[in-house]
C-alpha cells in the first residue's frame, strides 16, 4: 500500500516554499467480520504551493480501532546547521494494553496501531511505537506547546505531558485544575495560544479556561477566561489574540471572539466566490482551518466519492482575515483554491498542517 514509489498525482508546479504542508488522514473499512471495529488509516500528503501536488500514501498506514486518536506533529529541534522536518505522532483512541505493539510481520504487511506512535525518517518511513498516555488514551484531545505533546482526556481536564527527549507521558509533575471544573468534560479541540504561554480549553459548562504550563520561572497556572462561551466546534484557530470559529453546519459562518475585550466580533465575507475554483464559498462546511501567520488561513474539506470506484475530493481554501476599525468587523478576503482527487472510497478525519 505504501508509496507506490512515491506515486504522485501532479496539479501543476509546486514547492513553493512559502505555502505549506498537509497531511490528510482517511480511514477504509477492512472487509471481514474477523476484524470489529478496526479500520485501515491512510496517510496522504499535499503541498500547496503553486497549484498543489498529492502524494499518495506517503506515510506506512495503519491497522487500528476506530478511536478518537489524535495527529499531530512536533517541530524539528533547533540544532546546528538547521536540517531535519517535523515528526508526526499519532496519539490515543486506545488505552493501555488493548492493542498489540506494531507488527511489520503481519501476511499484509500492515501496522499494527498499539495506541500510540510516531513516524521515523527514512526511505521508506516508518512507524515507531510510544509509550501511551496513562490515563487519558482512549478519548484523548492533543495540543503542541514548546515542543511536547499535551493530552487532556474527555473526562479528565488534568492533562498529560509527553516529551520527546525522554519519550515518556507525565501526570504528576502538573497540579489538579481548580476543583469547580474537575468534573467537566473537555470539547475538542484544545487551542495551544503561543504568544500567551498557554494552552485555551473549552468546558461543557460553557466556560473557556487557559492552562498555563509550567516554566523554569513560574508554576502552573489554571484562569478563567470566560465563563460563558456561546461558540465552540472542531474548526477553530487562533491568531494573535483573536479565536476563530467555523460553524460546520453553517456553510461561510465564522465567529470571531476577541480575547482583548472579551467580545464577539462582526465576520463579513469581501466575496463568496473561491478563486481558481470558482465554487461558492457558502456551499462548503470545512472540517480544518489552520493560520499560517499574518491573518492567513488555510481551510480544508472533503467530499465522499459519489460510485464505488471514484476517488474522494479534497479542497483547499486559502483567505485573508482583516480588521475593519470603522465598522469594527473581520474581513474575509478568498485568495485561492485547490481541489484535488485521492483515490479510494475512504472517510477523510483529519487534516494536519505541518509546520516548517
Amino acid at each position: 500500500m505504501q508509496g507506490k514509489d512515491s506515486t504522485e498525482i501532479e496539479r501543476g508546479i509546486i514547492m513553493e516554499e512559502e505555502e505549506p504542508a498537509f497531511v490528510v488522514c482517511g480511514q477504509r473499512a477492512v472487509p471481514g467480520d474477523e476484524l470489529p471495529r478496526k479500520g485501515l488509516a491512510e496517510f496522504h500528503k499535499v503541498f500547496l504551493g503553486g497549484k498543489g501536488k498529492v502524494v499518495e500514501n506517503a506515510y506506512p498506514p495503519l491497522l487500528s480501532s476506530l478511536g478518537a486518536f489524535c495527529l499531530v506533529a512536533l517541530p524539528p529541534p533547533p540544532k546546528e546547521g538547521g536540517g531535519g522536518g517535523p515528526t508526526v505522532y499519532v496519539v490515543g483512541g486506545l488505552g493501555p494494553g488493548e492493542i498489540g505493539p506494531p507488527n511489520d510481520e503481519d501476511d499484509d504487511k500492515l501496522v499494527l496501531y498499539p495506541g500510540g506512535c510516531r513516524l521515523v525518517d527514512g526511505d521508506p518511513p516508518r512507524w515507531e511505537r510510544i509509550q501511551t498516555p496513562i490515563h487519558n488514551g482512549r478519548y484523548s484531545t492533543c495540543a503542541v506547546h514548546q515542543g511536547k505533546i499535551y493530552c487532556f482526556a474527555c473526562y479528565d481536564v488534568d492533562p498529560e505531558v509527553f516529551d520527546p527527549l525522554d519519550g515518556n507521558w507525565h501526570k504528576s509533575l502538573l497540579s489538579n485544575p481548580p476543583h469547580s471544573i474537575r468534573d467537566l468534560r473537555v470539547y475538542r479541540p484544545v487551542l495551544p495560544h503561543p504568544s500567551q504561554h498557554r494552552i485555551l480549553i473549552h468546558l461543557s459548562d460553557g466556560s473557556l479556561w487557559a492552562f498555563y504550563p509550567p516554566t523554569r520561572l513560574s508554576t502552573f497556572a489554571w484562569e478563567l477566561v470566560a465563563s460563558h462561551f456561546d461558540h465552540w466546534g472542531n474548526v477553530v484557530a487562533l491568531y494573535e489574540n483573536l479565536i476563530f470559529i467555523h460553524d460546520f453546519y453553517t456553510p461561510s459562518s465564522f465567529f470571531v471572539y476577541d480575547l482583548d475585550t472579551s467580545k464577539w466580533l462582526d465576520v463579513v465575507w469581501s466575496s463568496e466566490t473561491c478563486i481558481n475554483i470558482g465554487y461558492n464559498i457558502t456551499s462548503v462546511g470545512f472540517d480544518s482551518l489552520q493560520c499560517v501567520g499574518d491573518g492567513v488561513f488555510w481551510a480544508a474539506s472533503w467530499s465522499p466519492s459519489i460510485k464505488r470506484n471514484e476517488p474522494v475530493y479534497i479542497y483547499f481554501l486559502k483567505f485573508k482575515a482583516e480588521y475593519v476599525p470603522a465598522t469594527s468587523t473581520i474581513r474575509l478576503t478568498p485568495l485561492t483554491s485547490q481541489m484535488h482527487p485521492i483515490p479510494g472510497n475512504i472517510t477523510v478525519n483529519r487534516f494536519l498542517l505541518l509546520p516548517p
